[in-house]
């Protein structure tokens, strides 16, 4: 049974969405906090994940490559959870958890952008990598997140995110084709070619446009 207190907070939470519709205005403070959560957690698992991966390089220790598979998994399957509980447990309007709700589709299209070299080795399924090494695929979703970003809030400034994130992905494509097309790649080009093969298997450029998304949200700039 909902209690006194409940009927309250639903009836401020009323209030408050019909405060915004009337004022013509967008509500995005528990927006805001929700995907700094999700951020924050895809970020540091990312950052740790990294870490470890380049320790079993150097190593060459199959223990720790197996780790990395199942770590990778868990945490960017976790990272689903953060956001899925953050969205119900944050206190914002009915507007803001409406599209945090529908957003979820790419919260974990981009956890799964991560999970594709595990799950690809475990089942034998190499045409998963080959489909992410040949298609933009964190780019493209990252841009189509963005522009339902840009449709909730409705600000150039997330128009020009997207428009770096085109740029950047021209340049990463770039810089791999000239290293992999070089018969005598010079130290530059493999410098080039090192920094587009990080961004692309670790989620660069989803940590790279929510940052500044974010910043700029909490700006107060969109």
């Amino acid at each position: 049974m909902i209690d006194n207190k409940e009927i309250l907070e639903k009836i401020r939470d009323a209030q408050n969405d019909t405060r915004y519709i009337l004022d013509d205005s967008t509500p995005k403070k528990g927006l805001i906090k929700t995907l700094t959560i999700w951020f924050s957690s895809y970020l540091a698992f990312s950052i740790i994940l990294y870490f470890i991966s380049n320790y079993a390089m150097t190593s060459l220790n199959e223990n720790l490559f197996s780790l990395v598979r199942v770590m990778t998994v868990i945490l960017f399957l976790l990272t689903i959870v953060i956001y899925v509980i953050s969205v119900y447990k944050i206190k914002m309007t009915f507007k803001e958890k409406d599209f945090l709700t529908f957003f979820t589709c790419f919260i974990a299209i981009m956890a799964f952008i991560r999970m594709i070299f595990p799950i690809s080795y475990w089942l034998k399924a190499d045409f998963l990598l080959s489909i992410f090494d040949s298609f933009p695929i964190e780019s493209l979703v990252v841009i189509l997140a963005l522009f339902v970003l840009f449709n909730y809030f409705r600000t150039k400034t997330i128009l020009l995110i997207i428009l770096l994130n085109i740029v950047g992905e021209i340049a990463v494509v770039y810089f791999i084709s000239s290293f992999l097309n070089s018969n005598m790649p010079t130290e530059t080009m493999i410098k080039l070619y090192d920094m587009s093969m990080i961004l692309k298997n670790n989620g660069g450029f989803v940590m790279i446009s929510f940052a500044f998304l974010l910043i700029l949200l909490n700006l107060k700039k969109v």
